[in-house]
């Protein structure tokens, strides 16, 4: 949790300062460049913090492996094996059944 929170503080630091000096002194000159290197930073942090949370964090790590499971089970080999040749053609016999007749 420590490095989320300091990862949150770090990314997001930035853009604040920037947005307090320009409330403190509305004369200072409009950075652009600064401003588009803070946003892109505090924008880093939401794009980052999904996998930090998939890293570190052993409830979300088994939910994900739940989820995306990259193992091909018996029931979809089977299943891969009766398909034919996997390039939108059915068979004769399934085409038949399609149609009604049997």
């Amino acid at each position: 949790m420590i490095l989320i929170s300091a990862f949150h503080v770090l990314s997001w630091l930035p853009i604040e300062v920037y947005f307090l000096f320009m409330n403190v002194d509305p004369n200072l000159p409009f950075l652009v460049g600064l401003y588009f290197v803070a946003e892109f930073v505090a924008c880093l942090y939401t794009c980052a913090n999904p996998f930090i949370y998939a890293t570190k964090f052993d409830p979300v790590k088994q939910v994900l492996v739940r989820t995306i499971s990259c193992k091909k089970t018996e029931q979809a080999a089977e299943h891969g094996a009766n398909s034919g040749t996997g390039t939108g053609t059915t068979t004769s016999r399934n085409a038949v059944q399609l149609h009604g007749h049997k």
